[in-house]
């Protein structure tokens, strides 16, 4: 094979979403994924609190239903994508509340570490 036959080598491009103002914001509280062979099927809905006026009610209740507002599929690559992200968003998001909680308990007084 000459320099001129060589196949380039695969390049990795980032994606930057350029505009999501037109798009809907929907409440999810129910998640469904299954999986394929190479895929993965996500089903995301809306699951409307019961109104219970009588605690004795939970015990005839075995189920809650749920409206599907949206159902996608990602790959493998983009399944273990998503799920390196949102360990790291999470991970950060976590740091970030008990950072705020800490701030807050010092300016209540009530920070234990302190002394008087």
């Amino acid at each position: 094979m000459t320099e001129k036959d060589k196949l380039p080598e695969p390049k990795q491009l980032k994606t930057i979403f350029t505009s999501d103002s037109e798009l809907p914001t929907h409440f999810i509280n129910a998640v469904n994924i299954s999986a394929g062979l190479e895929e993965f099927y996500f089903t995301l809905g809306n699951a409307i609190p019961l109104e219970v006026t009588d605690i004795k009610e939970l015990e005839n209740i075995a189920t809650i239903n749920a409206h599907p507002v949206f159902r996608f599929v990602v790959t493998r690559a983009i399944m273990q994508q998503i799920i390196d992200v949102m360990s790291s968003v999470y991970d950060s998001q976590t740091q970030q509340i008990d950072m705020l909680r800490r701030s807050q308990k010092k300016e209540n007084g009530n920070d234990n570490d302190s002394t008087s």
